[in-house]
């Protein structure tokens, strides 16, 4: 049987010395301040979010011998240019490593995907692809100077379409 120090405590603030060792029962008092360590338990599901509303893209690239001049930008193709999510010029120091990244975008939203190499010679011998679930959305020969962009828009139709013409 628990000693009668292990049992909640009925009180609505907290006992002026805490305990050295957890309590056998979960506490009554429901506390108003976050916990110090996170849970890997969610405690709800998003609320605002439609999560079919999303698709997650892989980002491959075949870098050149100076990978630390490769970088990239996916940003909101609209009026103020939000950034999504970017690797700058140094973020790769593998050379002719072959990184990939994942990314989750908004279908029906269009994003400005740009590469770019600060030594001006583009991605020499390497490669850049944009895939879903494999199946390719952008590929590119890295045959550029500084920059290279491309339009990034996809529709749930562009999906199907994709898949179906695929199979």
């Amino acid at each position: 049987k628990p000693s009668e120090e292990l049992l909640p405590t009925e009180a609505l603030s907290p006992s002026r010395r805490p305990s050295s060792d957890p309590t056998l029962r979960p506490s009554k008092i429901i506390s108003s301040m976050p916990s110090e360590r996170s849970s890997n338990i969610p405690s709800m599901l998003p609320t605002e979010m439609n999560l079919e509303a999303f698709i997650r893209l892989e980002i491959s690239i075949s870098l050149d011998d100076k990978p630390g001049e490769t970088g990239w930008t996916l940003s909101e193709n609209t009026g103020n240019q939000k950034i999504v999510k970017e690797k700058t010029a140094g973020s790769y120091t593998i050379s002719q490593g072959k990184p990939r990244e994942n990314l989750m975008i908004a279908l029906e939203k269009s994003y400005l995907l740009c590469l770019n190499d600060t030594g001006g010679d583009g991605i020499r011998y390497g490669k850049f692809s944009v895939t879903y679930k494999g199946w390719p959305i952008i590929l590119d020969d890295g045959n550029f100077k500084n920059e290279k962009c491309h339009n990034l828009k996809i529709s749930r139709r562009d999906i199907t379409d994709l898949i179906r013409d695929s199979g």
